[in-house]
């Protein structure tokens, strides 16, 4: 009866080791599993840090698109619609000849 005890006590001790065993396993995977789920946040935080990088660059553009637009066309107040006393002022109905106009020969 003895040997039966001991055989019986046996068997649970190797059942207990296979558990702990089962165990041990489990928490290496649970291990790995939270490591790659800490590499998969690394890199949703470096793609992030490159999204934020490209919006940074998108703004410098569209900053440059707005400057060379300024450059491009002139404001109205740039522009100098009032002609000064040095601008010729010429006029297609003008029928005033001027000095420097050729004068027609006449025929006699």
């Amino acid at each position: 009866m003895l040997g039966v005890a001991d055989l019986l006590l046996g068997v649970a001790d190797l059942m207990l080791g296979v558990a702990d065993l089962l165990l041990g396993a489990a928490d290496l995977l649970l291990g790995v599993a939270d490591l790659m789920l800490g590499v998969a946040d690394l890199l949703l935080g470096v793609a992030d840090l490159m999204l934020g990088v490209a919006d940074l660059m998108l703004g410098v553009a569209d900053l440059l698109l707005g400057v060379a637009d300024l450059l491009r066309y002139p404001t109205p107040s740039d522009a100098d619609p009032t002609p000064t006393a040095a601008d010729p002022t010429p006029s297609a109905t003008d029928p005033t000849p001027s000095a420097t106009d050729p004068v027609p020969a006449t025929e006699s």
